[in-house]
């Protein structure tokens, strides 16, 4: 294992069709507080007041700081917003046609949602593809959103438990993506909408509070 600056690391991941080159990045070095982390754009889609933060997670397994959203995702006159905000957090390079995303997250608090997911094939912050598990409807969804507008293209229940870690990955080549939860296959989705290469990323909705870990992404 190679060591890279910052809170990164490079290794060698096995994947469905041979072996990629692939980066891990934690957060765990970051100075607590609020915060973009370096090499990402923590925004959101729609208007609303979105918080991420670098905060300490103080629960086994980890001991060490990640990546969290605890804003509201709402606009000040009103607790929830309408239409709903969609806090996302992306990385600023590379930019990827054919490969992979994988994220660890913790579902720690939300009245309206409790949900935190992936996004794929970023144009901006209006326009890209969702993986997302969430822990008050117990399913794990695939949404595409365009011009800011979000679609429910594949739902599948699954069991979501809220304040452990689970992991939450997509693979995608050309026209398909494949979305697992906790190495379990979820879904396989296939879609011409976005096919040319995008950034990767994190998102949650609306009140989610949601921690984040141990991003990786590769190529295939």
């Amino acid at each position: 294992m190679k060591a890279l600056s910052g809170s990164a690391v490079m290794f060698m991941i096995p994947m469905l069709a041979g072996v990629a080159l692939a980066e891990t990045i934690n957060f765990h070095n970051l100075t607590v507080g609020p915060a973009s982390p370096p090499g990402w754009n923590c925004t959101q889609t729609g208007e609303g007041d979105v918080k991420w933060s670098i905060v300490r997670d103080d629960y086994p397994p980890n001991f060490w700081n990640v990546l969290e959203q605890t804003g509201t995702g709402a606009t000040p006159s009103s607790p929830y917003p309408t239409p709903s905000v969609y806090p996302i957090c992306i990385l600023n390079s590379p930019i990827l046609k054919d490969g992979f995303a994988q994220v660890k997250i913790k579902l720690v608090d939300g009245k309206q949602d409790r949900a935190a997911g992936l996004i794929w094939r970023v144009k901006d912050s209006n326009n890209y593809n969702i993986a997302r598990a969430n822990a008050l409807e117990n399913d794990v969804t695939i949404y595409q959103t365009i011009n800011g507008r979000r679609s429910t293209k594949v739902r599948r229940w699954f069991p979501v438990t809220p304040n452990v870690w689970h992991t939450l990955r997509v693979d995608f080549k050309g026209n398909q993506s494949t979305v697992s939860y906790d190495n379990e296959l979820v879904a396989i989705w296939y879609d011409d909408t976005f096919l040319d290469p995008g950034k990767v990323g994190v998102w949650t909705k609306a009140d989610s509070v949601s921690m984040f870990d141990e991003f990786t992404y590769g190529t295939q």
